[in-house]
């Protein structure tokens, strides 16, 4: 028997569920609580990263990963940088420059699945370790990436 879902069986607790099966620590977060705007998500750390997936009001699933940077960093680098990084397929933004100098960017990655279609939990895990693979990928080639960035800027 396949086991499937469609994004609006997949719950958070399902997406946790599933990726603690696969040894990648996932745990319920609940923002806005006791709010209208209230939500709950699963909250995953594999390797250095900590990364939220939700499920999206268009069958999608979403990956989103908060990134801190220090005030080392270039504002206008890191901003060309996210420009730049919108041809990529794991978008990034740059969010804010805090008082302290350092900087903050999202990581987001969004998998539309057709209509009608479901996920199996072995591809969720997979789309998991994706993320993770891509993350690592982009800081390892961070300096030619920005070096790109601020050239066709």
């Amino acid at each position: 028997m396949n086991l499937a879902f469609t994004t609006k069986q997949l719950t958070p607790e399902t997406i946790a569920t599933i990726l603690n099966g696969a040894y990648i620590k996932t745990e319920l977060i609940t923002r806005n609580e006791g709010t209208e705007t209230e939500y709950v998500f699963a909250q995953a750390r594999l390797h250095q990263w900590t990364f939220e997936i939700v499920t999206g009001r268009f069958d999608d699933i979403i990956f989103r990963a908060y990134v801190p940077f220090d005030k080392s960093f270039d504002q206008e680098k890191l901003k060309k940088t996210a420009d730049y990084m919108d041809n990529y397929p794991v978008d990034t933004t740059y969010i804010a420059n805090f008082e302290s100098g350092d900087h903050m960017m999202c990581f987001h990655y969004n998998h539309v699945l057709p209509e009608d279609e479901t996920i199996s939990p072995a591809y969720l895990v997979k789309l998991t370790r994706y993320f993770v693979k891509y993350l690592n990928q982009f800081f390892v080639d961070w300096k030619i990436i920005e070096q790109h960035a601020c050239e066709t800027a």
